[in-house]
């Protein structure tokens, strides 16, 4: 986040580059672009790693015999691949969301801003209000206990399914 802060910076490295080329300064630092590079850098890596485990130990004969059935390779991704990832899918966002639902580092580096809940309870919370602080630390435990709940209710149905055990 400091890296992105000194290239995004109005005398920071793109600027000087804008400049030499006639450019001018943008102002980037402090816009929701920047809140969003700064997030996308930070939480990339936990949706990559479980779509790379989970495509790294895939069968490479499934796709291979849909393509020898006759499917095209549109079909091979949307029939064999894309449904054997979708626990990976399922995982990656989970990771992604639970931490960038309370990160409020990002934000105040580089926009200044109550976007996310996290960073509006560490602003309730720097102002002494411990009561809309605690109210919304409370809501955001309910999201998260609920998408934590739905998460596992589909991974444990799909779960189930593929060990022959049904819905039921």
């Amino acid at each position: 986040t400091y890296a992105w802060m000194t290239l995004l910076e109005n005398n920071g490295v793109i600027n000087s580059l804008l400049r030499l080329v006639g450019l001018g300064p943008v102002r980037m630092i402090n816009t929701q672009g920047a809140v969003v590079l700064g997030m996308i850098y930070n939480y990339l890596p936990f949706m990559i790693l479980p779509l790379y485990t989970t495509i790294s130990k895939l069968d490479g004969s499934l796709p291979e015999a849909a393509a020898d059935l006759g499917a095209s390779s549109w079909n091979v991704f949307r029939y064999v691949m894309f449904p054997l990832t979708i626990p990976a899918m399922i995982s990656g966002v989970t990771m992604v969301f639970l931490p960038s639902m309370t990160n409020y580092v990002v934000l105040d580096m580089v926009y200044n801003s109550t976007y996310i809940m996290g960073s509006l309870m560490g602003s309730y919370f720097n102002m002494y209000d411990w009561h809309n602080g605690s109210m919304i630390s409370i809501i955001l435990l309910l999201i998260i206990f609920v998408l934590t709940w739905l998460t596992e209710h589909f991974y444990g149905k799909q779960g189930a399914e593929s060990r022959g055990g049904g819905i039921w």
